[in-house]
């Protein structure tokens, strides 16, 4: 989180991670949210995201319950600027910021940043990402001076946005807050259907087993490099007999794959191998 103070200095606040703040961008209008980071990583940092999709879907995962242990901070879509400790750097970002000249010394002041992927290690910016990222936060810096010098009170409190946009007839931009209901209907839920064939027909007709078993998947804390050498971070695939125990299927789902059709063939493998349960 962020330390605010106020002019005079008497008061400090934070902003939390649900502070929002939005900006719409000047040539296509599209909506580019940035959230303070805090106590999901335990760092100070600054995230920002293309589009309310990918903005609602990265405070979704970072704020449910991580029953499955996964690396929920890896499982978002868009651009972490991090202030971190040095032994926390990669490499690559090491020598980035030799290359840069700058010097940064103590704790949790190492400023680095990286592009974040849904089922990727994160990366470093490409020159275009640099170029993109610069004017955002440009435009975040003015919001924030809008707080600090201008005294605009933002209302995070009542669940208020800070907006920030480009008014063409006035060629300025302006800066304030409102109230913005974002609805998470947005976020697609897939609807799979599978299309009448002869190997279910055989399934179908089948005699079920006594046995049931559970199938489920998650993100592994693991790192390999796909086919292609892009680091990954996959999912693990697995069906279980819930009587037995036994594990029955078993895959690792690099982010290229067609999970889906992966999970419909293995299961046929398995009913073909050790029959039909009378569940999954």
């Amino acid at each position: 989180m962020l330390r605010r103070k106020t002019l005079k200095g008497l008061q400090q606040e934070y902003f939390s991670e649900e502070c929002r703040f939005l900006f719409f961008t000047k040539d296509d209008k599209t909506p580019v949210f940035f959230s303070f980071i805090g106590p999901s990583l335990g760092k100070r940092g600054i995230a920002c995201y293309i589009g309310e999709k990918n903005y609602l879907a990265a405070r979704k995962n970072l704020t449910k319950k991580n029953s499955k242990k996964e690396p929920l901070f890896y499982l978002q879509d868009g651009f972490v600027c991090i202030w971190d400790d040095r032994d926390m750097l990669e490499k690559e970002s090491y020598n980035q910021i030799k290359d840069l000249g700058l010097q940064f010394r103590g704790k949790g002041c190492w400023l680095h940043f990286e592009r974040y992927e849904t089922g990727y290690y994160p990366s470093l910016l490409t020159d275009k990402e640099v170029i993109f990222l610069t004017e955002m936060l440009e435009n975040l810096f003015m919001m924030l001076r809008a707080i600090y010098e201008r005294k605009l009170d933002p209302h995070f409190e009542d669940g208020h946005t800070l907006v920030r946009w480009y008014e063409p007839k006035d060629e300025l931009y302006y800066t304030h807050d409102f109230k913005m209901d974002i609805s998470e209907n947005i976020l697609d839920t897939p609807l799979i259907t599978v299309e009448e064939n002869a190997k279910l027909k055989e399934f179908r007709h089948m005699p079920a087993s006594n046995f049931s078993v559970q199938v489920d998947w998650s993100y592994v804390g693991v790192v390999y490099p796909d086919d292609d050498g892009r680091e990954t971070i996959p999912r693990m695939l697995l069906g279980v007999a819930q009587e037995s125990e036994f594990i029955l299927i078993n895959e690792m789902l690099s982010p290229k794959m067609n999970k889906y059709n992966v999970i419909f063939n293995l299961t046929a493998q398995m009913i073909q191998q050790t029959g039909k349960p009378r569940e999954i």
